[in-house]
């Protein structure tokens, strides 16, 4: 999976699919594309939530809610590996 930035947005593209079909291009909000940054820094679920926390204003518990499903999502998707 490869990280593609587009006019301000990002988008993940699979390169084990092929590129041009639409279907495998995921387009990531504000959210998405910031736990996507921090993951690749290799930090933990904590940090990352605190980074959300802080930058989006909303509290612990729906930051890590959020935050869980969304990486379960990429690891379904062979985006991130489970540590």
């Amino acid at each position: 999976m490869v990280s593609v930035e587009i006019g301000g947005g990002q988008m993940l593209v699979p390169i084990r699919q092929k590129a041009g079909d639409l279907d495998f291009v995921y387009t990531l909000n504000e959210t998405a594309s910031l736990i996507w940054e921090l993951a690749g820094e290799e930090r933990t679920v904590g940090e990352i939530r605190a980074c959300i926390v802080e930058e989006f204003e909303v509290d612990e518990e729906q930051a890590e809610q959020d935050l869980l499903q969304f990486l379960e999502e990429l690891v379904a998707l062979g985006a991130l590996e489970k540590a």
